[in-house]
């Protein structure tokens, strides 16, 4: 898969579902997000994405990213998944071991969809490294339960200055 090269448009994020979970370990229900990222224009899809927009310990957004070939001809031979945790500011994106949104039972092979989990080092090798971080960028501007989560504690501080 070539890397994202500099573009006059942003990345095509729109094509998502979202599904209500519930957290019983702090009695409360948050998002999962499942979709797609393409190239503007209806250009070739990019990459796939799982985020699990939780909120413990505080307002984390987890994020499983798999780059590779798309469509029916996809053999899944050059799919990687990159990880991601996805702190409010000043922390912001941090790259971790994969996977953060899906688990696999002991025994259990990861799908071949999902490719080779990338490692913490590994992916920060990576060339495509700079290809997560623009999609991170576009999902945190354009993806409604993502933008709400990694917003919601920076919100929560401007209030409380706001009343001193």
């Amino acid at each position: 898969m070539p890397l994202l090269r500099r573009r006059q448009q942003p990345l095509d994020t729109q094509d998502y579902t979202v599904e209500t979970q519930y957290c019983a370990d702090c009695d409360s229900h948050f998002a999962r997000v499942t979709g797609y990222v393409h190239e503007p224009n209806d250009g070739p899809t990019v990459a796939t994405y799982y985020a699990v927009c939780h909120g413990h310990p505080e307002h984390e957004v987890a994020l499983d990213v798999i780059l590779g070939s798309w469509g029916d001809d996809a053999d899944f031979s050059d799919h990687e998944t990159f990880s991601c945790i996805w702190r409010p500011r000043p922390q912001g994106v941090l790259a971790v071991d994969a996977f953060v949104t899906l688990s696999f039972p002991d025994g259990e092979d990861v799908p071949a969809i999902l490719g080779r989990p990338m490692s913490r080092h590994d992916a920060l090798q990576s060339p495509r490294i700079q290809t997560i971080w623009a999609i991170t960028d576009a999902l945190a501007t354009t993806v409604d339960p993502i933008t709400e989560q990694v917003m919601a504690r920076r919100g929560r501080k401007h209030r409380r200055a706001a009343r001193s």
